[in-house]
């Protein structure tokens, strides 16, 4: 377990706010319900010490683990896409804007936030940088159609020797240098 997942408690609210802030509403609750918050909280003091005194920390069940895991994953989810999904390999190439597609679908199936597609191609740009040593081309060739619909060949930024892992693919070998 990582230190953010240690540290990590959420805390969900799915409730609606007020429609019209409430001026004084601290004092209304302090005197209307006061004594039943100081027993909310004393009963939460109560739990708190018993995992403590079972772990030394909050003893979080596995729904709890799995929001904190998907809060880290998404915080990073682009890294943990580029490192998962693509696959090295001499003979294959994609353009900037299939990557962001492709991360906006899976980042979908986890629903998660997305971000703007001018910062995924941002982000993009360094990740690959980072993690596999590549810049990005500007000519990689894809077909497509002019407007009158007429076959044309455009170029876009991209990267060679990188394609998308299909869905039930296993690590592919090493690329050989």
């Amino acid at each position: 377990m990582g230190a953010w997942e240690r540290r990590l408690t959420i805390i969900e609210f799915s409730g609606q706010g007020p429609a019209k802030r409430i001026d004084g509403f601290h004092e209304i609750l302090l005197a209307q319900e006061g004594s039943g918050i100081l027993n909310w909280a004393l009963s939460g003091l109560v739990k708190y010490e018993q995992d403590h005194q079972i772990r030394g920390d909050i003893v979080l069940s596995d729904n709890q683990k799995a929001r904190v895991a998907g809060l880290l994953s998404e915080s990073d989810g682009l890294r943990t896409f580029l490192e998962t999904e693509l696959v090295l390999t001499k003979d294959a190439n994609l353009t900037v804007d299939e990557i962001t597609i492709a991360f906006a679908k899976y980042a979908r199936t986890r629903q998660w936030k997305l971000l703007k597609a001018s910062v995924i191609h941002n982000q993009v740009r360094d990740l690959m940088m980072e993690l596999y040593c590549m810049s990005q081309s500007h000519d990689i060739k894809r077909e497509g159609t002019d407007e009158n619909g007429e076959p044309k060949t455009r170029t876009s930024r991209g990267y060679h020797g990188v394609r998308l892992r299909e869905p039930d693919e296993d690590d592919p070998p090493a690329m050989e240098e």
